[in-house]
């Protein structure tokens, strides 16, 4: 079950309930992207998240995290709480709700779908011994724009994941890194999910449209091209979190 909550005058205090033209809005959030990429809705309903209207985006005031500042949203895994402004929710719902699921999806607290599915013996392997889903989110790593025009940049980034890693100790740089993969896959979610939507003939709200056009960003013909492989490594996120019992699910919340 999915709850939502508004902010009241007194700090970090959220009640139960969310006016009716910011459920709407959200809503449609949530069903484009469930649109896009079926089985989503169903997914983010078994994972039982909280949606936190905040309007003023108060929030990252005791959460700590100086790069919500620009979207005014984040995904707080100590909550399981997807926090929103007025402005969060015009762009960036869609790339909170994939945060949350690869969070979810993954082994545990702090390692994530993205990064067991790269590096699933704490290292990066071969790409001759990859999975179909590790070969494909690398790929679109190396795929944005900026790997495209730039073949160096591709160089530089598999260079830098090659040096990563999500084992223990976790120093500063594996943890730039890490956080670099998670971004990275929240970024190619929303994005497939825009254009797959706009493809279709349905016009996308609530995406962040602008951003996509961005030289980290990907384009459209590649996205479209991959969507077999895209869409197989959602899928397989979406099968981990629907095969933990309300149980498994309650035990990873507490985990966070």
């Amino acid at each position: 079950m999915i709850s939502y909550l508004t902010s009241t005058n007194r700090p970090q205090i959220f009640d139960e309930g969310m006016e009716s033209d910011v459920r709407r809005k959200l809503d449609t959030a949530i069903q484009g992207l469930d649109q896009a990429l079926p089985g989503t809705f169903a997914a983010l309903e078994h994972s039982c998240p909280n949606f936190m209207y905040d309007p003023k985006g108060n929030y990252h005031r005791w959460i700590g995290n100086t790069e919500e500042l620009i979207t005014h949203s984040g995904y707080f895994r100590p909550q399981h709480a997807i926090y929103f402004s007025k402005s969060g929710l015009r762009k960036s719902i869609p790339h909170e709700i994939v945060h949350m699921l690869d969070t979810m999806a993954g082994s545990g607290s702090i390692i994530l779908f993205s990064l067991t599915t790269l590096y699933p013996n704490r290292t990066l392997v071969d790409e001759a011994n990859m999975s179909s889903f590790a070969k494909t989110l690398l790929g679109a790593i190396t795929g944005a724009r900026i790997c495209l025009v730039n073949p160096g940049a591709a160089e530089f980034a598999l260079q830098e994941l090659a040096s990563g890693g999500t084992g223990m100790p976790i120093t500063q740089e594996r943890q730039e890194i890490n956080n670099f993969v998670a971004e990275r896959f929240a970024n190619l979610f929303e994005q497939f999910a825009f254009e797959k939507l706009s493809t279709a003939g349905a016009k996308p709200t609530y995406f962040a449209k602008s951003f996509y056009q961005a030289i980290t960003m990907w384009e459209p013909e590649w996205l479209l091209a991959h969507d077999s492989e895209l869409t197989a490594l959602w899928n397989g996120m979406l099968t981990q979190i629907m095969s933990l019992s309300p149980e498994q699910i309650q035990q990873r919340v507490l985990s966070f």
